[in-house]
């Protein structure tokens, strides 16, 4: 009886068009029996309603539910509600995702405000170049895998570390810094946090590296995925 319960709960999981991975913002157990999933809007009034409803849901079911929030701003209604979410994700960065989640919600009502006090951090971007060695040392990257290969999936992989000191990089605004600066323009670099070479153009490049310097053409969506890039020498 058990063993089906665990099947059926399975297979709810695996109804999500977008399962969950690790690019999620997660609160819960892996294995809780119940997934909610919201896609939010900080400044969604709606959304800010549900916000004490979900904190009680959490507080009852305890570890029999996984909480998941992703960002869902609706611009056109909202204006301050794409800021907001860059502010939660450049907090997440740190570390600091869920203390930001719950601060804007619980905050809601003087949004405006408070994203004249974040408007700046939001916009915020980091960049560091080095070595495997150098970025090691700071501390930026680290191995996951097996055997001990650089870069390829089927050994050990450079990633970014799970929490990021901004001491370790250079500090620029994104809305105004459209070009990073490469040391060396005659030498293959690869970037291995989350952002894309598709939304940027550089002097040469192919499926994993590049040369030259990264002159940023989309910076919306190329520092979307994290305000933190990570470039490394090959």
């Amino acid at each position: 009886m058990s063993s089906a319960a665990g099947s059926r709960r399975r297979d709810h999981a695996s109804d999500l068009r977008e399962p969950v991975s690790e690019r999620d913002h997660v609160l819960g157990p892996s294995d809780a029996p119940a997934t909610l999933v919201e896609y939010g809007d900080f400044e969604c009034p709606h959304c800010g309603r549900a916000y004490p409803l979900i904190r009680e849901l959490r507080a009852t079911f305890s570890d029999h539910l996984r909480f998941v929030f992703r960002h869902f701003p609706v611009t056109s209604v909202h204006p301050h509600a794409d800021l907001a979410a860059r502010a939660a994700e450049a907090a997440a960065a740190q570390g600091k995702f869920w203390p930001m989640h719950d601060r804007l919600f619980e905050h809601q009502d003087s949004l405006g405000a408070e994203m004249k006090t974040l408007g700046t951090r939001a916009y915020k971007a980091y960049y560091v170049i080095g070595t495997e060695k150098e970025l090691r040392d700071k501390g930026v990257i680290a191995k996951e895998g097996g055997a001990n290969l650089l870069f390829f999936r089927a050994g050990r992989t450079m990633v970014p570390s799970r929490v990021l000191n901004p001491d370790a990089f250079t500090a620029i605004d994104q809305r105004e810094v459209k070009m990073i600066p490469i040391p060396d323009t005659t030498a293959k670099y690869r970037i291995v946090s989350r952002q894309s070479l598709d939304d940027a153009d550089v002097l040469w490049r192919d499926a994993a590296s590049f040369k030259g310097n990264l002159n940023i053409t989309k910076p919306d969506e190329f520092w979307a995925p994290s305000k933190f890039l990570i470039i490394v020498k090959m």
